[in-house]
């Protein structure tokens, strides 16, 4: 699905020069012009930083694809941590099955 505001001529910031990886960063951005950016950016794969000049559709289209991996990597760390506490619930059945839990395991009372 693609913005009206944004067409085929709006530079891609979020694709690296050099390697070609989507993973590109900012470093920092500011409005130089109402339709005009300045951007300092970074690629996490090969390292390269360069400053580029762009309108404002594709500083958008940077923010929304900076944005979707964020949204990406918070469903990735709700999955680890389900996983996680899934298997500490089944340690501490098993280990309640087990007859393994003491009082002293849960410190002295106050």
């Amino acid at each position: 699905m693609q913005d009206a505001h944004i067409s085929e001529a709006t530079p891609r910031l979020e694709r690296c020069p050099r390697c070609a990886s989507l993973l590109v960063q900012p470093l920092r951005w500011r409005r130089l012009e109402a339709d005009r950016w300045e951007l300092h950016l970074r690629c996490p794969d090969c390292d390269e930083t360069w400053s580029d000049h762009a309108p404002t559709a594709a500083v958008r289209r940077l923010d929304d694809v900076l944005c979707a991996g964020r949204a990406v990597l918070e469903r990735h760390l709700e999955a680890i941590e389900r996983i996680e506490r899934d298997e500490a619930v089944a340690g501490f059945v098993a280990a309640l099955d087990a007859d393994a839990i003491l009082p002293e395991d849960f410190g002295r009372p106050v």
